[in-house]
């Protein structure tokens, strides 16, 4: 699939599961760049860190993409009145 392969990051959270999904139905290739949950409808899955750059560029410079969603982030799961 020339021209069809769009990674997205954070593709196993609710927002990249659904892009997964819609791009799926679009006939992309998808891969999936998560860190630690694979999401089983990619056809890629990359389990890693963003911030170990090593480990990223090493795993994706293998990988033909042609379009990079980036749907990652962070929630801390914390009670908002506690402190660190």
């Amino acid at each position: 699939m020339n021209g069809k392969n769009i990674l997205i990051v954070g593709g196993s959270g609710f927002i990249g599961r659904n892009l997964v999904d819609f791009y799926k139905k679009k006939k992309f290739k998808v891969i999936s760049l998560s860190l630690f949950r694979k999401n089983f409808k990619a056809d890629i899955n990359i389990l890693v860190d963003l911030f170990d750059k090593d480990k990223l560029q090493k795993k994706l410079t293998k990988i033909n993409i042609n379009y990079i969603i980036f749907a990652a982030g962070y929630i801390s799961h914390k009670p908002i009145n506690q402190k660190n």
